[in-house]
C-alpha cells in the first residue's frame, strides 16, 4: 500500500489524510499596510500553483463529476508505460505538478485506462486539491469497479470532507471485493463511530478483531463510553 495514501485513521483517531490546506489570499480588498489606492501584489506562490494546475489539466476537463479527456487516444501499452513513469516520479520526487503532468499524459494516451486517474488523484492530494482528487478517483472506480486501491482512497477522501457514512458505504463495497483488505474493518469501525452509528461500529470492530487488524488502543474505551457493546 502506498505510504502517501495510508495516513488515515489507524494509528490515531483523526480520520483522513495529512495534507496541507492552502490559504487563499483575498486581493479584492486593499491591504491595511499599503498606502490608499495601492493595488496589493498577488501571492506569487498561489499564482504559480494555479499556473501549474492549469498546465496539469491541459487536455482534461471535469464533466458530470468525472475527469474526461479532450483527446481520444487508444494506446493502452503506451499508457501503462507512461503511468509507471509517473508513479516512479511521484514516489521518488514527491513533486505534485510534475507527476500530475505525467499522469495526465498517460490518461491522454488511453482515457479508458483507470490507473492514471488514481495517480493523478494522489498528485492532487499532495497539492491540496481534495475536490479534484475525488473527481479523479470516482473516474477510476467508474472505469474499473474492482480497482481496490482507488476505491479505498475514494473512501478516505470522502472521509476527509466529513462524510463518514459515505466513507463507510464506499469501503463496504470494497469489503465485498476483498474482505481481507488491510485494516479495512478497523477503519470502518472508527468511521462508523464518527458517523454516530455505534451499532455498526461494534460490528466492524468485531470483524477487525477476528482478522487481527490494527485498532487504535484508545478507540475501544472511547466506543464503550458512548455505547456499551450490544
Amino acid at each position: 500500500m502506498r505510504p502517501l495514501l495510508t495516513l488515515a485513521l489507524i494509528g490515531g483517531l483523526a480520520c483522513g489524510f495529512a495534507f496541507l490546506a492552502k490559504g487563499k489570499t483575498d486581493t479584492a480588498q486593499p491591504s491595511a499596510s499599503l498606502p490608499a489606492g495601492t493595488k496589493p501584489v498577488d501571492n506569487p506562490k498561489e499564482k504559480l500553483d494555479e499556473e501549474r494546475l492549469d498546465a496539469a489539466m491541459k487536455g482534461l476537463v471535469v464533466a458530470r463529476g468525472r475527469l474526461t479527456s479532450t483527446v481520444r487516444g487508444s494506446n493502452r501499452a503506451a499508457a501503462i508505460k507512461a503511468n509507471e513513469v509517473a508513479d516512479t516520479s511521484l514516489n521518488k520526487e514527491n513533486t505534485w505538478f510534475k507527476a500530475a503532468g505525467l499522469f495526465r499524459d498517460a490518461i491522454l494516451l488511453d482515457p479508458t485506462y483507470a490507473r492514471p486517474y488514481e495517480g493523478f488523484a494522489r498528485s492532487m492530494l499532495l497539492e491540496g486539491n481534495v475536490q479534484l482528487a475525488e473527481t479523479a478517483l470516482r473516474t477510476a472506480v467508474s472505469l474499473d469497479p474492482a480497482f481496490q486501491q482507488a476505491r479505498f482512497e475514494l473512501g478516505t477522501v470522502i472521509q476527509m470532507r466529513g462524510d463518514y457514512a459515505g466513507c463507510v458505504d464506499m469501503w463496504s463495497q470494497l469489503v465485498k471485493i476483498n474482505p481481507s483488505y488491510p485494516d479495512l474493518y478497523a477503519r470502518m469501525a472508527v468511521a462508523s463511530y464518527f458517523a454516530q452509528d455505534y451499532k455498526a461500529s461494534w460490528t466492524y470492530l468485531g470483524e477487525a478483531d477476528k482478522r487481527h487488524q490494527n485498532v487504535p488502543p484508545q478507540f475501544r474505551p472511547l466506543l464503550k463510553e458512548v455505547a456499551p457493546r450490544p
